[in-house]
């Protein structure tokens, strides 16, 4: 098995720089660390990962967004962007006035545009159980991760 010796901050810049050990040789100087290639691989991915910063609330919050959301039951997969949600909601409002002045019936049909931006028909009745499922969930994805 090799090992390498591993100086710590460098006057070159970087984490570390590294030699590798010739047989039984000891370290030149002071500071060096015997290391196998198992904690040098360790080392360096260490090095690469406290360079890359952790996302903000509001980036993991946005990503899920962009994900959308695909429910089970329709199979239909929705965009869940804040614009897709006002859209969304806006539909739903209308639905239910229509649906309080017998305008619209459970069985009427209702259009939406999907996450891929087609067009989609499903009955009311249908409609209005996605829209429950969908803010339920587009609610649990502002509870986990909105800044």
């Amino acid at each position: 098995m090799k090992s390498y010796y591993v100086f710590p901050n460098p006057p070159e810049g970087g984490h570390f720089r590294i030699r590798e050990v010739v047989s039984g040789g000891a370290p030149q100087q002071s500071g060096e660390l015997l290391k196998t290639e198992t904690e040098l691989r360790e080392m360096e991915a260490a090095a690469i990962a406290s360079e890359i910063p952790a996302p903000t609330d509001a980036e993991i919050y946005a990503a899920q967004q962009a994900l959308g959301y695909l429910d089970a039951t329709t199979g239909l997969k929705l965009k869940a962007t804040e614009n897709a949600k006002q859209q969304f909601t806006s539909q739903v409002t209308l639905l239910q006035l229509a649906l309080s002045v017998s305008a619209v019936g459970p069985s009427s049909p209702v259009e939406i545009w999907d996450y891929n931006n087609a067009m989609q028909t499903l009955p009311l009745s249908d409609f209005m159980g996605l829209m429950l499922r969908y803010g339920l969930h587009c609610q649990q994805l502002f509870k986990d991760y909105a800044p």
